[in-house]
């Protein structure tokens, strides 16, 4: 028996429920195979195969040359149950002529069957070379924390920060408010002050230009256009914080080590300087994957050392005011 049938086999030893028989007689074709993230097209698999369901809740299963029969099939709902003559059953999906066979039961294999002119767009399936490409390139992309939050990091959607970041080289604790997407970017900075609301300056980025901000005064002073079309495209590379996760998200030379903060255990990913004039940097994550803090270890300069930035994330999601890419409300001077 050929591995299709030993595999159809294996997928066929867990019931599902019953519920009343549907009244047709139908072919489906397998077109596609879904195993975990990939979805494959069958011939370039090299698999063929048909399920018939036959009126009255019979049928056959055919893989290649091999054929078992459909004791029984019922379809309740959209839930498809079919149970071999040898009494072995599997269930799946069945709607809009396309029936999906859960191979394991998990769901980290499926079968994915279809009519004769059924509606298969729902699921474009890759050819063998594409399958091969994404799965070189999936196997090559970092297995770290960063990576993971740099994919979702969407700056098509925005991304809103808040976080807080201590400079140990001059002893001062700034607050961030930082939002951008696309080619538009926006960033508060606010120094505390012991015996005032602190001093507040803001960044705005928008049609490649670049506005340094009064948010009290309501000013908007032109300091320069962009000089890069990167810039231009994805504007939050203008923020420290966000450069370092881009800049450090595809490198696989980094190493890990559990630590302890406030009660809580965190992994930190630890990606070290490349050379003489690089910052080593740390970041540490919750348990749900959550960047927790950024520390920057700078290098020395000239023999000056500047110790670490660290920065702590307070929030971190993809709420943009988009208000605050305007210039409404402020007087602009160049």
């Amino acid at each position: 028996m050929k591995l299709y049938m030993i595999l159809l086999c294996i997928l066929l030893m867990c019931c599902g429920a019953m519920g009343a028989h549907a009244e047709s007689e139908q072919e489906y074709a397998l077109f596609a195979v879904r195993n975990g993230n990939y979805l494959v097209q069958a011939v370039a698999l090299d698999m063929r195969s048909i399920i018939t369901l036959t009126a009255g809740g019979h049928g056959s299963v055919t893989f290649d040359e091999d054929n078992m029969e459909i004791a029984e099939w019922v379809l309740d709902g959209e839930a498809l149950s079919l149970v071999l003559a040898d009494g072995n059953a599997v269930t799946g999906l069945l709607s809009g002529g396309i029936l999906q066979l859960d191979l394991y039961g998990t769901g980290e294999m499926i079968l994915c069957y279809a009519l004769p002119g059924a509606d298969t767009s729902a699921f474009p399936a890759m050819s063998y070379d594409e399958f091969m490409a994404q799965y070189a390139a999936d196997q090559a992309a970092p297995d770290s924390w960063l990576h993971a939050l740099s994919q979702n990091l969407d700056t098509g959607t925005g991304v809103h920060m808040i976080y807080t970041v201590f400079h140990e080289y001059i002893g001062t604790e700034e607050v961030y408010t930082v939002q951008g997407r696309g080619g538009l970017y926006y960033s508060l900075r606010v120094i505390p002050m012991a015996d005032a609301e602190g001093h507040s300056t803001a960044v705005l980025f928008r049609d490649g230009v670049a506005y340094s901000l009064s948010p009290k005064k309501g000013t908007a002073t032109k300091v320069t256009s962009a000089g890069s079309d990167a810039i231009s495209q994805d504007a939050l590379m203008m923020d420290t914080l966000y450069a370092a996760i881009r800049e450090n998200a595809g490198r696989t030379d980094f190493t890990r080590e559990t630590r302890e903060m406030d009660g809580q255990t965190l992994e930190a990913e630890i990606f070290p300087a490349r050379n003489a004039y690089q910052s080593t940097y740390v970041f540490s994550f919750d348990r749900d994957g959550r960047l927790v803090t950024c520390e920057e270890i700078h290098p020395e300069s000239a023999g000056i050392r500047l110790g670490t930035s660290v920065y702590t994330i307070r929030v971190m999601d993809a709420n943009v005011d988009d208000t605050l890419f305007e210039l409404t409300g402020y007087t602009v001077s160049e």
